[in-house]
């Protein structure tokens, strides 16, 4: 697992200094209205110590997104591998309220694409999200995502949508770092 840097980002494994900013995303209601129930302080940090213990395991990568230009840490991104496509990824990303519609998750998601397929060697990346979060509706969109399906869980509706290796052809990687 590497950490690498776009013309604005850094993007590094999740590391233990990166606690308070892992609860503080996954305890924020605004935040967590489109992805799930907001945690509690204990639950985000068992969840924390679980994520930092299996971060670079065989099934889930996740990533801390740092602002170049103030290094101050704004989200954190996660590949989750598909377990009957050993071809394919799934992606995910949460900001702070500071970063949001800001473009940091189209720079940030592709830098994440453009590393799964030049250094993983993946094929296609998918996402799934809540069909009410506009917000990662566009940026997918921006992006090159094509709308795979949609379903019901737990009365909330879900998109999925995926992008395949073939159609991508952008540069966003500046330096791998380790």
């Amino acid at each position: 697992m590497h950490a690498f840097e776009t013309k604005n980002l850094i993007i590094k494994p999740l590391s233990i200094k990166d606690e308070a900013l892992f609860c503080s995303l996954y305890t924020d209601k605004k935040i967590m209205r489109h992805i799930r129930e907001p945690l509690s302080i204990e639950s985000a940090k068992k969840s924390f110590s679980k994520t930092l213990l299996n971060n670079g395991q065989d099934n889930v990568n996740t990533w801390v997104i740092i602002k170049k230009s103030s290094h101050e840490a704004i989200g954190i991104q996660t590949l989750v591998y598909i377990k009957n496509n050993p071809y394919s990824v799934e992606m995910g990303i949460i900001l702070t309220r500071s970063a949001q519609g800001k473009l940091v998750p189209e720079e940030a998601i592709s830098a994440l694409m453009e590393y799964v397929f030049t250094i993983k060697n993946y094929h296609k990346v998918v996402a799934e999200f809540n069909s009410k979060n506009l917000a990662t509706a566009r940026f997918v969109k921006k992006i090159g995502f094509s709308l795979d399906s949609t379903f019901i869980k737990n009365n909330i509706n879900y998109t999925v949508c995926s992008f395949e290796r073939t159609l991508w052809n952008s540069n966003l990687i500046t330096k791998i770092l380790g």
